[in-house]
């Protein structure tokens, strides 16, 4: 009778080897991408932080000081072109030419402008419209106490608008970066599902080559083939070899297991990457940006089909 306990004792080493080999690549990968993953995360809570921070400069930037110095001369310039065009072209037109900060939002503005137009069309005597305008230009020739007061304002104007300047230097920067990490979260890099049909294809190697093999040995040289099947390998669990293979087993598949919830966990919590895709936007730190990106848009639209 042929000894099949030559066939499975090789079945049994060669899928051993196997198991151990890929089984030991697998393990290894999953804890290296771990690692990888927990070294992102931080640097993504870090960005996140970082951002968090620029918001919170971005709403105590002294937006409103530069906004009423510029509304301030934008309006006397827009006076002075409605006085010299006599109020013949659109308020749109003249809302160009005059400089309001992108800041503001426009649509008050095209309403004075506006009211500034009929105003000019109105009167008659043109001494009489534009009084209080040639008024208020005689303020920066103002000698004394008034002259001091005009520097120390202009000085306090371009102090907000450096730091105005500073801080959407380092917005850019840090959106740029937060854009990176979150097309980096959005693949999950360090979760792979290869990984984790490898560690399924390892187990099943490692039952069906290694255990069921094993259980039947030593075999009965007298025993065919065919009355090997798995209702024999059922009854050989009950034995104390049985044990010593179900201990073995339940002890590898919790591993093989626990390695597979590992590396499908290696995903990006979905708070910091809403956070990460939220501060991507620069305009999302702060209200004056994304006024500042609709009055760019409106003035780019106004370039491009002047009436």
């Amino acid at each position: 009778m042929l000894d099949w306990n030559w066939l499975y004792s090789a079945i049994a080493q060669s899928s051993a080897a196997l198991v151990a080999f890929f089984g030991g690549f697998i393990a290894t990968k999953i804890i290296s991408n771990q690692a990888a993953h927990s070294e992102m995360e931080r640097e993504m809570d870090l960005c996140v932080t970082n951002c968090n921070k620029l918001a919170q400069r971005a709403s105590a930037a002294r937006f409103k000081t530069v906004i009423e110095d510029d509304h301030w001369r934008a309006d006397n310039r827009v006076k002075n072109l409605i006085r010299e065009s006599r109020g013949e072209k659109s308020a749109e037109q003249y809302y160009l030419q005059s400089f309001y900060s992108s800041y503001e939002p426009h649509e008050p503005i095209l309403e004075t402008i506006t009211g500034y137009i009929a105003k000019a069309k109105r009167e008659v005597e043109e001494q009489e419209i534009w009084q209080e305008g040639r008024q208020m230009k005689g303020v920066h020739s103002l000698g004394g106490d008034a002259g001091v007061a005009r520097q120390l304002h202009n000085a306090a104007i371009q102090d907000a608008k450096i730091e105005i300047r500073d801080l959407i230097v380092d917005i850019n920067h840090e959106s740029q970066y937060a854009s990176l990490l979150f097309s980096r979260a959005s693949v999950n890099p360090h979760s792979s599902r290869l990984l984790g049909y490898s560690a399924l294809c390892v187990l099943l190697i490692f039952f069906l080559g290694v255990i069921y093999p094993l259980s039947f040995l030593p075999a009965d040289g007298n025993i065919e083939i065919y009355n090997l099947s798995l209702t024999a390998f059922f009854g050989i669990i009950s034995s104390l070899k049985g044990m010593l293979l179900s201990s073995i087993s339940i002890t590898f598949a919790s591993i093989v297991v626990v390695l597979w919830i590992t590396n499908s966990r290696l995903r990006v919590r979905s708070d910091l990457k809403e956070a990460l895709k939220y501060y991507s936007d620069p305009q999302n730190y702060s209200m004056y940006f994304q006024i500042a990106r609709k009055s760019d848009e409106l003035k780019a639209q106004f370039n491009n089909n002047p009436a």
